[in-house]
């Protein structure tokens, strides 16, 4: 994400596990962003069993004060009845990082991540409008 220190301007970011590092939410602050989570319903852990049942509202908590942390952040959640999101990418401008990281502490500190970047034009607007 060293591209991204430039302050760029709008760019997307999908996450099913999102809590971002301190270093990836200051890159993210400085350029209007969307970041896609799901909501607490759509999150793969949703109705889980002991601890794995307060994950989905872990980590809404965590996107709900990132969404208040930068006026130019815009946390966006996926819902749809019966589905599940755990969706994963970066679009920017041309590039476009789609692959395995969540873009999450874990990823960046300790997961073995591979991800492919793409130089190809994407229009989002169509797909983040239907998000509440």
């Amino acid at each position: 994400l060293i591209f991204l220190r430039t302050g760029g301007k709008d760019m997307t970011l999908a996450s099913g596990d999102f809590n971002p590092s301190s270093r990836l939410s200051e890159t993210l602050g400085k350029t209007e962003t969307t970041v896609v989570v799901p909501s607490t319903a759509a999150n793969g852990f949703h109705g889980g069993r002991g601890v794995k049942g307060f994950v989905p509202d872990w980590y809404n908590t965590i996107a709900v004060k990132f969404d208040h942390s930068s006026p130019k952040v815009n946390v966006r959640q996926y819902e749809r009845d019966g589905w599940s999101f755990h969706g994963k990418g970066l679009w920017h401008k041309d590039v476009n990082i789609l692959g395995s990281s969540n873009f999450n502490r874990r990823a960046s500190a300790r997961d073995n991540e591979l991800s492919f970047a793409l130089n190809l034009p994407v229009d989002l607007s169509g797909i983040i409008g239907i998000l509440k």
